[in-house]
Protein backbone atom coordinates (compact mmCIF):
# COMPACT_ATOMS: atom_id res chain seq x y z
CA UNK A 1 0.00 0.00 0.00
CA UNK A 2 2.72 2.39 0.90
CA UNK A 3 4.68 1.78 -2.57
CA UNK A 4 1.65 2.29 -4.34
CA UNK A 5 0.94 5.67 -2.22
CA UNK A 6 4.17 7.02 -3.38
CA UNK A 7 5.50 6.53 0.07
CA UNK A 8 8.30 5.36 0.95
CA UNK A 9 8.74 1.50 2.32
CA UNK A 10 11.61 0.98 4.93
CA UNK A 11 14.13 -1.24 3.58
CA UNK A 12 14.36 -3.22 6.77
CA UNK A 13 10.23 -3.85 6.44
CA UNK A 14 11.52 -5.46 2.84
CA UNK A 15 14.50 -7.52 4.78
CA UNK A 16 11.72 -8.72 7.10
CA UNK A 17 8.99 -10.11 4.76
CA UNK A 18 11.78 -11.89 2.85
CA UNK A 19 13.23 -13.55 6.38
CA UNK A 20 9.95 -14.39 7.63
CA UNK A 21 8.78 -15.67 4.30
CA UNK A 22 11.42 -17.98 4.11
CA UNK A 23 11.15 -19.65 7.39
CA UNK A 24 7.47 -20.74 5.84
CA UNK A 25 7.35 -24.51 5.81
CA UNK A 26 6.80 -25.23 1.85
CA UNK A 27 4.13 -27.44 2.78
CA UNK A 28 2.05 -24.80 4.27
CA UNK A 29 2.78 -22.56 1.77
CA UNK A 30 -1.04 -21.02 0.90
CA UNK A 31 -1.80 -18.52 -1.51
CA UNK A 32 -1.92 -15.49 -2.64
CA UNK A 33 -3.57 -13.54 -0.02
CA UNK A 34 -2.53 -15.85 3.07
CA UNK A 35 1.01 -17.22 2.01
CA UNK A 36 4.09 -17.43 0.27
CA UNK A 37 2.82 -16.26 -2.88
CA UNK A 38 1.62 -13.38 -1.95
CA UNK A 39 4.84 -12.53 -0.68
CA UNK A 40 6.53 -13.19 -3.55
CA UNK A 41 4.51 -10.93 -5.64
CA UNK A 42 4.82 -7.94 -3.16
CA UNK A 43 8.85 -8.82 -3.25
CA UNK A 44 9.09 -8.45 -6.83
CA UNK A 45 7.10 -4.83 -7.13
CA UNK A 46 9.51 -4.03 -4.64
CA UNK A 47 12.51 -5.23 -6.80
CA UNK A 48 13.72 -8.41 -4.65
CA UNK A 49 13.77 -10.61 -7.50
CA UNK A 50 15.53 -13.22 -5.97
CA UNK A 51 13.54 -13.49 -2.86
CA UNK A 52 10.22 -14.25 -5.11
CA UNK A 53 12.16 -16.75 -7.26
CA UNK A 54 13.01 -18.40 -4.31
CA UNK A 55 9.27 -18.47 -2.81
CA UNK A 56 7.88 -20.00 -5.67
CA UNK A 57 10.27 -22.55 -5.93
CA UNK A 58 9.19 -23.07 -2.04
CA UNK A 59 5.58 -23.18 -2.97
CA UNK A 60 6.29 -25.28 -6.09
CA UNK A 61 7.47 -28.02 -3.65
CA UNK A 62 4.66 -28.48 -1.76
CA UNK A 63 0.85 -29.88 -2.33
CA UNK A 64 -1.24 -27.39 -4.63
CA UNK A 65 -4.30 -26.12 -2.88
CA UNK A 66 -7.79 -27.79 -3.64
CA UNK A 67 -9.40 -24.36 -3.95
CA UNK A 68 -9.83 -22.64 -7.62
CA UNK A 69 -10.08 -19.53 -6.63
CA UNK A 70 -7.17 -16.26 -6.24
CA UNK A 71 -7.52 -15.44 -2.46
CA UNK A 72 -6.17 -18.89 -1.12
CA UNK A 73 -6.50 -21.29 -4.55
CA UNK A 74 -4.88 -22.25 -7.95
CA UNK A 75 -5.71 -19.11 -9.61
CA UNK A 76 -3.99 -17.33 -7.48
CA UNK A 77 -0.79 -19.29 -7.35
CA UNK A 78 -0.13 -19.36 -11.43
CA UNK A 79 -1.24 -15.58 -11.48
CA UNK A 80 1.85 -14.54 -9.41
CA UNK A 81 4.05 -17.24 -11.08
CA UNK A 82 3.28 -15.29 -14.15
CA UNK A 83 3.67 -11.88 -12.52
CA UNK A 84 6.94 -12.71 -11.02
CA UNK A 85 8.38 -14.28 -14.23
CA UNK A 86 7.39 -10.80 -16.33
CA UNK A 87 8.83 -8.65 -13.11
CA UNK A 88 12.03 -10.87 -13.11
CA UNK A 89 12.71 -12.25 -16.52
CA UNK A 90 10.89 -8.77 -18.49
CA UNK A 91 7.91 -8.39 -20.17
CA UNK A 92 8.34 -10.87 -22.98
CA UNK A 93 9.79 -13.70 -20.53
CA UNK A 94 7.71 -17.05 -20.87
CA UNK A 95 5.56 -18.34 -17.74
CA UNK A 96 6.12 -21.73 -16.53
CA UNK A 97 4.11 -24.97 -18.18
CA UNK A 98 2.45 -24.82 -14.73
CA UNK A 99 0.51 -21.66 -15.19
CA UNK A 100 -0.68 -22.98 -18.87
CA UNK A 101 -1.73 -26.17 -16.96
CA UNK A 102 -3.43 -24.56 -14.09
CA UNK A 103 -5.16 -22.26 -16.82
CA UNK A 104 -6.63 -25.31 -18.32
CA UNK A 105 -7.75 -27.33 -15.70
CA UNK A 106 -9.86 -23.60 -14.17
CA UNK A 107 -11.54 -23.11 -17.68
CA UNK A 108 -12.44 -27.45 -17.29
CA UNK A 109 -13.79 -26.57 -13.93
CA UNK A 110 -15.71 -23.74 -15.60
CA UNK A 111 -17.12 -25.59 -17.89
CA UNK A 112 -18.44 -28.18 -15.34
CA UNK A 113 -16.21 -30.83 -15.88
CA UNK A 114 -14.34 -33.12 -12.96
CA UNK A 115 -10.96 -31.83 -12.14
CA UNK A 116 -9.09 -34.24 -9.49
CA UNK A 117 -7.86 -32.72 -6.63
CA UNK A 118 -9.89 -29.03 -7.76
CA UNK A 119 -13.06 -27.97 -6.52
CA UNK A 120 -14.83 -25.16 -7.68
CA UNK A 121 -16.28 -22.00 -5.20
CA UNK A 122 -20.06 -22.21 -5.10
CA UNK A 123 -20.47 -18.53 -5.47
CA UNK A 124 -19.04 -15.76 -7.53
CA UNK A 125 -16.45 -12.91 -7.05
CA UNK A 126 -13.09 -11.88 -7.57
CA UNK A 127 -11.33 -13.11 -4.72
CA UNK A 128 -13.56 -16.11 -3.93
CA UNK A 129 -15.03 -16.58 -6.80
CA UNK A 130 -14.26 -18.16 -10.29
CA UNK A 131 -13.29 -14.31 -11.31
CA UNK A 132 -9.52 -14.28 -10.61
CA UNK A 133 -9.60 -17.53 -13.48
CA UNK A 134 -10.89 -15.54 -15.86
CA UNK A 135 -8.67 -12.72 -14.56
CA UNK A 136 -5.48 -15.02 -15.30
CA UNK A 137 -6.55 -16.18 -18.67
CA UNK A 138 -7.12 -12.39 -20.57
CA UNK A 139 -3.18 -12.11 -18.60
CA UNK A 140 -2.50 -15.16 -20.66
CA UNK A 141 -4.48 -14.03 -23.48
CA UNK A 142 -2.71 -10.57 -23.60
CA UNK A 143 0.70 -11.92 -23.58
CA UNK A 144 0.60 -15.02 -25.97
CA UNK A 145 -2.68 -14.02 -28.34
CA UNK A 146 -3.50 -17.00 -28.01
CA UNK A 147 -8.01 -16.86 -28.77
CA UNK A 148 -8.93 -19.85 -27.07
CA UNK A 149 -7.39 -18.50 -23.72
CA UNK A 150 -10.26 -15.29 -24.32
CA UNK A 151 -12.68 -17.52 -25.30
CA UNK A 152 -12.14 -19.27 -21.96
CA UNK A 153 -12.07 -15.77 -19.90
CA UNK A 154 -15.76 -15.29 -21.64
CA UNK A 155 -17.11 -18.46 -20.76
CA UNK A 156 -16.21 -17.96 -16.75
CA UNK A 157 -17.31 -14.56 -16.75
CA UNK A 158 -20.71 -15.87 -18.00
CA UNK A 159 -20.80 -18.69 -15.31
CA UNK A 160 -19.75 -15.89 -13.03
CA UNK A 161 -22.73 -13.88 -14.25
CA UNK A 162 -25.16 -16.49 -13.61
CA UNK A 163 -24.67 -15.93 -9.83
CA UNK A 164 -25.95 -12.37 -10.71
CA UNK A 165 -29.33 -10.81 -9.58
CA UNK A 166 -31.07 -7.62 -10.19
CA UNK A 167 -32.44 -6.70 -7.21
CA UNK A 168 -35.65 -4.48 -6.59
CA UNK A 169 -33.67 -1.23 -6.73
CA UNK A 170 -31.97 -2.15 -10.02
CA UNK A 171 -28.59 -2.61 -8.28
CA UNK A 172 -27.02 -6.16 -9.75
CA UNK A 173 -25.47 -8.25 -6.80
CA UNK A 174 -24.29 -11.83 -6.39
CA UNK A 175 -26.50 -14.22 -4.82
CA UNK A 176 -25.24 -16.78 -2.39
CA UNK A 177 -28.20 -18.74 -0.49
CA UNK A 178 -29.92 -15.58 1.43
CA UNK A 179 -27.27 -13.32 0.77
CA UNK A 180 -26.64 -10.64 -1.96
CA UNK A 181 -22.94 -9.53 -1.89
CA UNK A 182 -21.67 -6.24 -4.20
CA UNK A 183 -18.13 -6.64 -2.36
CA UNK A 184 -14.49 -7.35 -4.36
CA UNK A 185 -14.16 -10.47 -2.25
CA UNK A 186 -16.61 -12.29 -3.05
CA UNK A 187 -19.93 -10.64 -4.73
CA UNK A 188 -20.40 -8.79 -8.34
CA UNK A 189 -18.04 -5.18 -7.44
CA UNK A 190 -14.96 -7.65 -8.10
CA UNK A 191 -16.77 -10.03 -11.22
CA UNK A 192 -17.34 -6.25 -12.74
CA UNK A 193 -14.02 -5.04 -13.00
CA UNK A 194 -12.74 -8.55 -14.63
CA UNK A 195 -15.90 -7.99 -16.75
CA UNK A 196 -14.75 -4.38 -17.91
CA UNK A 197 -11.51 -6.12 -18.52
CA UNK A 198 -12.72 -8.38 -20.38
CA UNK A 199 -15.18 -6.23 -23.16
CA UNK A 200 -11.73 -3.89 -23.54
CA UNK A 201 -11.06 -7.26 -26.13
CA UNK A 202 -14.17 -8.08 -27.38
CA UNK A 203 -17.93 -7.07 -26.82
CA UNK A 204 -20.43 -8.49 -24.77
CA UNK A 205 -23.68 -7.77 -24.78
CA UNK A 206 -24.30 -10.25 -21.43
CA UNK A 207 -21.56 -8.77 -19.35
CA UNK A 208 -21.65 -5.02 -20.23
CA UNK A 209 -25.26 -5.09 -19.95
CA UNK A 210 -24.66 -6.42 -16.15
CA UNK A 211 -22.31 -3.08 -15.14
CA UNK A 212 -24.76 -0.32 -15.01
CA UNK A 213 -26.40 -1.92 -12.13
CA UNK A 214 -23.03 -3.55 -10.35
CA UNK A 215 -22.32 -0.10 -10.39
CA UNK A 216 -25.66 1.29 -9.35
CA UNK A 217 -25.25 -1.04 -6.04
CA UNK A 218 -21.50 0.38 -5.41
CA UNK A 219 -22.37 3.75 -4.28
CA UNK A 220 -25.46 2.32 -1.78
CA UNK A 221 -25.49 4.46 1.13
CA UNK A 222 -25.93 1.54 4.04
CA UNK A 223 -22.50 -0.59 4.33
CA UNK A 224 -21.62 -2.36 7.65
CA UNK A 225 -17.96 -2.09 7.11
CA UNK A 226 -15.30 0.10 5.60
CA UNK A 227 -12.43 -1.46 4.38
CA UNK A 228 -11.24 -2.53 1.14
CA UNK A 229 -12.50 -6.48 0.07
CA UNK A 230 -16.00 -6.35 2.06
CA UNK A 231 -16.58 -2.70 2.70
CA UNK A 232 -17.25 0.76 1.41
CA UNK A 233 -13.60 1.92 0.27
CA UNK A 234 -13.63 -1.06 -2.12
CA UNK A 235 -17.08 -0.51 -3.45
CA UNK A 236 -16.51 3.17 -3.98
CA UNK A 237 -13.16 2.32 -6.07
CA UNK A 238 -14.86 0.24 -7.74
CA UNK A 239 -17.75 2.76 -8.74
CA UNK A 240 -14.94 5.27 -10.04
CA UNK A 241 -13.19 2.11 -11.54
CA UNK A 242 -15.86 1.45 -13.61
CA UNK A 243 -16.91 5.46 -14.11
CA UNK A 244 -13.35 5.80 -15.95
CA UNK A 245 -14.33 3.36 -18.46
CA UNK A 246 -18.03 2.68 -18.81
CA UNK A 247 -18.76 -0.44 -21.07
CA UNK A 248 -21.05 2.63 -23.05
CA UNK A 249 -20.72 6.30 -22.87
CA UNK A 250 -18.58 8.77 -21.94
CA UNK A 251 -15.88 8.03 -19.61
CA UNK A 252 -15.59 10.47 -16.20
CA UNK A 253 -12.32 11.71 -14.89
CA UNK A 254 -13.18 13.26 -11.50
CA UNK A 255 -15.00 11.33 -9.48
CA UNK A 256 -18.81 11.68 -9.76
CA UNK A 257 -21.16 13.38 -6.85
CA UNK A 258 -22.67 9.88 -5.81
CA UNK A 259 -18.39 8.58 -5.31
CA UNK A 260 -17.79 11.44 -3.35
CA UNK A 261 -20.74 11.32 -1.22
CA UNK A 262 -19.67 7.43 -0.59
CA UNK A 263 -16.59 8.72 0.10
CA UNK A 264 -17.89 11.38 2.90
CA UNK A 265 -19.64 8.20 4.33
CA UNK A 266 -16.44 6.78 5.40
CA UNK A 267 -16.28 9.42 8.23
CA UNK A 268 -19.49 7.45 9.58
CA UNK A 269 -16.92 4.52 10.75
CA UNK A 270 -13.39 5.83 11.25
CA UNK A 271 -12.39 6.89 14.84
CA UNK A 272 -9.61 9.78 15.40
CA UNK A 273 -6.91 9.21 17.95
CA UNK A 274 -4.60 12.39 18.25
CA UNK A 275 -3.44 12.80 14.87
CA UNK A 276 -4.41 9.05 13.52
CA UNK A 277 -7.34 8.14 12.00
CA UNK A 278 -8.70 4.25 12.64
CA UNK A 279 -10.18 1.81 11.15
CA UNK A 280 -12.46 -0.81 12.64
CA UNK A 281 -11.87 -3.78 10.53
CA UNK A 282 -13.86 -7.46 9.63
CA UNK A 283 -16.84 -7.32 12.13
CA UNK A 284 -16.26 -4.03 14.14
CA UNK A 285 -14.63 -5.83 16.68
CA UNK A 286 -11.18 -3.96 16.51
CA UNK A 287 -8.93 -1.69 14.72
CA UNK A 288 -7.46 -2.77 11.92
CA UNK A 289 -4.33 -1.92 9.53
CA UNK A 290 -4.13 -4.68 6.71
CA UNK A 291 -4.93 -4.53 3.54
CA UNK A 292 -8.07 -6.35 3.28
CA UNK A 293 -10.16 -4.66 6.04
CA UNK A 294 -7.96 -2.09 7.68
CA UNK A 295 -6.41 1.41 7.30
CA UNK A 296 -3.59 -0.43 4.33
CA UNK A 297 -6.70 -1.07 1.98
CA UNK A 298 -8.74 2.64 2.65
CA UNK A 299 -5.04 4.46 1.90
CA UNK A 300 -4.84 2.15 -1.80
CA UNK A 301 -9.00 2.96 -2.28
CA UNK A 302 -8.22 6.57 -1.72
CA UNK A 303 -5.18 6.88 -3.81
CA UNK A 304 -7.04 5.60 -6.97
CA UNK A 305 -9.68 8.37 -6.35
CA UNK A 306 -6.95 10.94 -5.33
CA UNK A 307 -5.06 10.34 -8.59
CA UNK A 308 -5.02 12.08 -11.42
CA UNK A 309 -6.05 10.27 -14.94
CA UNK A 310 -4.12 10.33 -18.07
CA UNK A 311 -0.97 10.73 -15.76
CA UNK A 312 1.54 8.17 -16.37
CA UNK A 313 1.83 5.77 -13.78
CA UNK A 314 -2.03 7.12 -11.92
CA UNK A 315 -4.24 4.25 -10.60
CA UNK A 316 -7.57 4.92 -12.53
CA UNK A 317 -9.64 2.11 -14.23
CA UNK A 318 -10.29 -1.32 -13.59
CA UNK A 319 -7.07 -2.89 -14.83
CA UNK A 320 -5.45 -0.66 -12.31
CA UNK A 321 -7.86 -1.31 -9.42
CA UNK A 322 -7.20 -4.93 -10.22
CA UNK A 323 -3.49 -4.54 -9.98
CA UNK A 324 -3.44 -3.49 -6.83
CA UNK A 325 -6.21 -5.77 -5.28
CA UNK A 326 -4.04 -8.71 -6.53
CA UNK A 327 -0.52 -7.26 -5.11
CA UNK A 328 0.80 -6.28 -8.86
Amino acid sequence: ALRHAGAEVPPEWVRWLADASLRRPPERAGGLLDGLPGAAAVLAALGEGDAAVELLERTSAGPPPPGADLATGRAGRALVALRVTRATGGPGACPPPEVFRTASDLARLARGETVPGLTAPPSAGLLRGLSGAALLHLELYELTGERHLLDSARDILHREAAHCVRMPGGSVQVKDGRRHLLYLDQGSGGFALVARAYLDHREDPLLSGLLPGVRQGCVLEFVREPGLFTGRAGLTATAHALDTAPADGPARTAPAPDVLASVRNLTWHLVQRDDRLLVPGAGLRRFSTDLATGSAGLLLALHTLAASPGTPGSPTGPRALLSLLTLG
